[in-house]
């Protein structure tokens, strides 16, 4: 990297505020200076702008006597999308607060992510108002088989979703459809851009995830991320402040998940990928997330812990137990570490837990080796069950 160009050069400064001319330590009062205008002039673009259109539109169709007519009714939806888009301006602007206010945190709770791909894209949908959806959902954990919940931040996993397709809408060749993948733990957005624009979004993602990477993206500079030149900045090709891509990235981080791209011709294919919930400390998170309501004496927990037979797939024994267990809010996890299986049943009472379990085993034809500990009986703290059980193994 090299030294912030001086004020007279600013319209010559790459994204990240660097010109590569030389190669000695930034001047911070020159390179803050050009971002605090930068700045003002994203803030009076992204959100003025559409403002005066909401307005505009509003002042104009006040005067029409049939209000019912067509233009009326095109007034009204530009009011309506600028409205939307002042809105999405609003919230990057805010996560990026949280982020530079050392705020931007998640907190951990088990979430079916096909779930809330579906509330994102229906809540798209309605505010495109679009008659035959042009979202596309393959649902590979429709088959009860595959379900599973990830641990993610319900609210950051929504923004997550909502920020990949509002990329889409940006981006996308109107004619095309988007099409959305989704598994217990990925999820795949795909869509077509105009061959014209391949280079820009190349250009768009690559900075990204270099800024993602780099030292001038943290918690003290996190409006870094929208840093432009003034050059850049007027002669963009695409609406929004530009860091979706990097708040994406910030947000995966956030659940240790991986943010991938692929681009075949002008497809272009956004995939995260969440880790898989096999882990000790992560069944502590899950147990920990269940600890206000069991704490609070709304609701118990238990967990059963149950050392895989011998000769038997881990993840068919898993799949064989799922198979017994009615209630939806029963999950079970595989313990790869240790070759074991968890069990978190929700609500169930200390002498239920035997109750299920034989049951459980009837229905297999064989019996196997379990402990038990359930929460607030055997322990005041969810997140200390799993030592619990162990000892009782």
């Amino acid at each position: 990297m090299g030294h912030p160009a001086k004020k007279k050069n600013q319209s010559n400064l790459l994204t990240v505020g660097y010109s590569a001319e030389k190669k000695h330590a930034p001047d911070q009062e020159a390179l803050f200076q050009a971002f605090q205008s930068n700045l003002l002039s994203l803030i009076s673009h992204e959100l003025r702008t559409p403002l005066t259109g909401i307005i505009n539109s509003l002042s104009i169709l006040d005067e029409v006597e049939d209000k019912n007519s067509k233009e009326s009714k095109e007034l009204f939806e530009i009011a309506k999308k600028n409205a939307h888009r002042l809105k999405h301006s609003l919230s990057v602007l805010l996560d990026l607060a949280q982020i530079e206010g050392g705020v931007f945190h998640a907190r951990l709770r088990e979430v079916v992510l096909s779930r809330l791909v579906k509330k994102q894209a229906d809540e798209l949908e309605k505010e495109l108002k679009e008659k035959s959806h042009y979202i596309n959902i393959t649902d590979k954990q429709a088959d009860p088989a595959n379900f599973e919940p990830l641990l993610a931040d319900p609210k950051k996993l929504s923004r997550m979703i909502d920020l990949c397709l509002y990329l889409t809408q940006i981006w996308k060749d109107k004619k095309e459809k988007v099409s959305v993948d989704v598994s217990s733990n990925k999820l795949k957005v795909s869509f077509f851009v105009k061959k014209r624009d391949i280079d820009d979004w190349n250009k768009t993602w690559i900075e990204a995830f270099v800024g993602s990477q780099s030292k001038m993206f943290s918690a003290k500079n996190a409006f870094s991320c929208v840093f432009q030149s003034e050059k850049s900045f007027l002669t963009r090709s695409k609406e929004g402040l530009g860091s979706e891509l990097m708040l994406i990235h910030e947000l995966a981080k956030l659940h240790q998940a991986k943010f991938l791209h692929h681009l075949d011709n002008n497809k272009v294919t956004l995939e995260i990928v969440f880790p898989l919930l096999e882990t000790h400390d992560q069944l502590k998170q899950v147990l920990l997330s269940r600890a206000f309501d069991c704490t609070s004496g709304l609701h118990s927990v238990a967990l059963v812990l149950i050392p895989v037979p011998e000769k038997v797939e881990i993840d068919d024994f898993k799949k064989q137990v799922r198979a017994y267990l009615f209630r939806s809010s029963d999950i079970v996890y595989s313990l790869k570490q240790s070759n074991q299986v968890a069990i978190v049943l929700e609500d169930c009472k200390q002498d239920q837990v035997d109750l299920v379990m034989k049951r459980v085993q009837k229905e297999m034809g064989y019996c196997f080796h379990y402990a038990k500990a359930h929460c607030p009986d055997d322990e005041s703290l969810p997140e200390n069950l799993y030592e619990s059980a162990l000892k009782k193994i």
